[in-house]
């Protein structure tokens, strides 16, 4: 059984489809794609959705400030030179003491390391992964 492939979210092909899509709900939205056209709008992620978890997750209930800090010591702590995110098969192989010592909490720490796990294995396999 063959699966069809997914579509961009951010893809020509998918404000296509989004927009035939609204066109179905009645002459209300025709007219007014009629009226506005398809968006135009060009989206350019720059982070992996599974950094932009990781990275989201460490922000949370936080300051700016200390989010920026905790961050600053994963980077320091996984990569050499202290710019490229830690790999989600780094973070699973490491210790969760490893985050906690980055500043994390023991809470926030095991929950880094079960997303990591998780697009490291079943959740997210190789073929998925951008």
């Amino acid at each position: 059984m063959s699966h069809p492939q997914p579509v961009l979210w951010n893809s020509a092909q998918s404000v296509h489809l989004a927009c035939e899509h609204l066109r179905t709900l009645g002459p209300r939205w025709q007219a007014l794609l009629d009226h506005i056209g398809e968006c135009q709008h060009q989206t350019h992620p720059h982070r992996e959705p599974y950094e932009a978890l990781m990275r989201a997750v460490a922000y949370q209930q936080l300051t700016t400030r200390a989010g920026d800090a905790m961050i600053r010591r994963l980077l320091d702590a996984f990569s050499p030179d202290g710019q490229v995110f830690p790999s989600a098969e780094q973070i699973a192989a490491s210790e969760k003491d490893a985050l906690r010592q980055c500043g994390f909490s023991t809470r926030k720490a095991e929950t880094l390391h079960l997303i990591a796990q998780g697009h490291a294995t079943v959740w997210c396999p190789p073929e998925n992964r951008r």
